[in-house]
């Protein structure tokens, strides 16, 4: 008889670096992984993190945003990580165009 023993070692997500982009806006971005600190290191949440900050840069104007992990630093069960973020250039609607015969309200235009 074999007996099999697993050791399963959960870790959770700890304080996150972030260099590439102006210290303007380091409140924004922290907020944005504040709320997934202690959750599992996981593909999933680290998944989440990045693709929610990319989403704010777009929703800014940087639809081209790049976010890479580039260090983690183990501490007891938490994971600190350190990561690069590369906005991107910015970019403008040069015109609209419209095909049909609908109104559009130039408040909504403007968001």
């Amino acid at each position: 008889m074999i007996n099999l023993i697993l050791f399963f070692s959960l870790y959770y997500i700890g304080n996150g670096e972030f260099i590439g982009i102006p210290k303007n806006y380091l409140p924004q971005i922290d907020s944005i992984v504040k709320k997934y600190r202690g959750k599992d290191f996981d593909s999933i949440n680290i998944k989440k993190i990045s693709f929610e900050i990319i989403e704010f840069f777009e929703e800014r104007g940087y639809p081209f945003a790049e976010v890479r992990f580039v260090n983690f630093l183990k501490r007891e069960d938490t994971i600190d990580y350190l990561i690069e973020i590369n906005k991107g250039k910015i970019a403008f609607v040069e015109g609209i165009d419209f095909d049909g015969i609908k109104r559009v309200n130039k408040d909504e235009l403007k968001r």
